[in-house]
């Protein structure tokens, strides 16, 4: 079995997430630490979260075993041989760019009938966050909340 170091790792995620999503910049940093390596991936505006993680999931180097804290190595494939990635975890962290997030704080602010909205306060869920995510179970929420919900659906 070949080991892929975490290093090699990112370049091989940089290399699948440029061919999928060509055109968005994704920044993708490795982390070593005592025991283990990470690697962090970041983008703003884009694709929606699961799209990337359909790709970055595939190189993680261990997964969680039950509901216990103990991670289970992963063996993958790479050109049709058995790998395993030495990244313990990828994890992805989709932004929202302030135009995005400004242009959906006015759309709040009309659907919930206030001006200025506070996007730490907490206020009744509006028909908008149910129509852009029609699985939104809550009744409440806080206007940073609802903003990540309907970015977050309207970029998938």
């Amino acid at each position: 079995m070949r080991y892929i170091s975490a290093k090699d790792t990112a370049a091989l995620i940089r290399k699948d997430l440029k061919a999928d999503f060509p055109g968005i910049k994704f920044s993708v940093r490795t982390n070593t630490y005592s025991g283990g390596a990470s690697i962090d991936v970041a983008w703003t505006d884009g694709p929606a979260l699961r799209s990337v993680e359909a790709i970055t999931n595939h190189y993680q180097g261990k997964a969680p075993v039950d509901q216990t804290d103990h991670a289970a190595t992963v063996t993958g494939e790479l050109d049709g041989e058995q790998v395993h990635y030495l990244a313990d975890h990828v994890f992805a962290r989709r932004r929202i760019s302030e135009d995005t997030k400004e242009a959906l704080v006015a759309e709040l602010a009309a659907a919930l009938n206030v001006s200025p909205v506070e996007t730490g306060k907490s206020y009744p869920s509006p028909e908008l966050v149910y129509t852009a995510c029609p699985n939104y179970r809550y009744d409440q929420g806080t206007a940073y909340e609802f903003i990540n919900v309907i970015a977050e659906a309207r970029a998938a």
